[in-house]
Order: C-alpha cells, then sequence, then structure tokens
C-alpha cells in the first residue's frame, strides 16, 4: 500500500505530545512533582494548624487545594511550550515536503522531500493510533508520523495498519480519546 501526505507543525506538535505523555521518565518526573507539591502543602498545612490553631490550618489547606489544580494547569502549558518552540525549530528545516510511504512485504520505503530511506520491518514495535494520526514506534527510538487529515481512507489505512500488526505480531493501540494532560 502506498501512502502521500503533507505533515504540518501542528501534526508534529501532536505526536511529541502524544510521545511525551508516553515517555516513561516524564510520565515518572511529572508525578514525583505533583506528589512532592502535596508533601510541601501537607507539611506547611500541619505546621500552620500547630502554632495557629485548626481553623488557620483548615483555610491553608482550602486555599492550597485550587493552587494544587493551578500547578498541574501551569505545568501542562509549561510543556506545551517548550515542545511548541521545539517543533517550531524544526519545523523550519523541514518545510511542506510530501511524505510517501510504501509498505511493502519486508520493508516501508519513505520518500521525504529528497530524502529516502529503508525501514525493515523487523524494526517496527508499536503501532499508535489516536485521533489525527498514526504513530508507527521503531525500536530505535524514532516513530514514523501518519496524519489522518489527509489521507483518502482512513479506514483502509487502519485496517491495513492493524493487519501489519497482526503479521509482525506487535501491539497495535487505539486512543482515540487521547489529550494532553
Amino acid at each position: 500500500m502506498k501512502l502521500e501526505f503533507t505533515i504540518t507543525e501542528k501534526d508534529l506538535l501532536t505526536h511529541q505530545l502524544f510521545a511525551t505523555s508516553k515517555a516513561k521518565r516524564v510520565v515518572k518526573r511529572r508525578a514525583q512533582g505533583k506528589i512532592f507539591l502535596l508533601l510541601i502543602y501537607m507539611a506547611t498545612g500541619i505546621f500552620i494548624w500547630e502554632r495557629n490553631g485548626v481553623v488557620t490550618g483548615a483555610i491553608f489547606f482550602l486555599v492550597c487545594m485550587p493552587l494544587y489544580f493551578l500547578y498541574a494547569s501551569m505545568e501542562r502549558k509549561q510543556y506545551v511550550k517548550h515542545i511548541s518552540a521545539f517543533v517550531s525549530d524544526q519545523f523550519k528545516t523541514r518545510g511542506d515536503k510530501k511524505t510517501t510511504l510504501t509498505f511493502g512485504e519486508q520493508e516501508i520505503i519513505m520518500k521525504d522531500g529528497d530524502n529516502e530511506s529503508v525501514v525493515p520491518m523487523t524494526e517496527l514495535e508499536i503501532i499508535h493510533e489516536i485521533d489525527v494520526l498514526y504513530s508507527i514506534s521503531l525500536k530505535s527510538g524514532q516513530a514514523i508520523l501518519i496524519p489522518k487529515a489527509n489521507l483518502a481512507s482512513i479506514e483502509d489505512t487502519s485496517s491495513m495498519l492493524l493487519d501489519l500488526a497482526e503479521r509482525l505480531d506487535i501491539p497495535y493501540q487505539r486512543e482515540l480519546g487521547w489529550k494532553w494532560k
């Protein structure tokens, strides 16, 4: 099967955010940050409770609750800001090149503007499908990105990728409701 599409800056941003949300190190770091913040709030609240009484401690906890959710929101926006800057920088060198993927029996031939590469099927690790794109993760840590916006038939592409995953015995994960959180 042959697919032709153009990757936009928004597609790259969505893919980077998706990949970031799946990175174990990032998930762990974000969870540790939230736990650390909770521990700071708890320690400070208990200290205030001991020094100034129950009412002051309770008021402190009530004030901290919205601040905790504000922190989570600000953290999300900070990630988007940094990743957007990275993607913008990468997209400047890429431009609006047309990408062509040709799926053979043993390899995927990828033409991206003047560049051409061949990816053996044995390098495929997992196929993700979210609402706006497909991401084929490779064992090298890289990924092949297929945006759904410019595809002629999303159903044919989905069934072809699902068949490919079954043939290669690799996971095919549908996360159509995925959002950056």
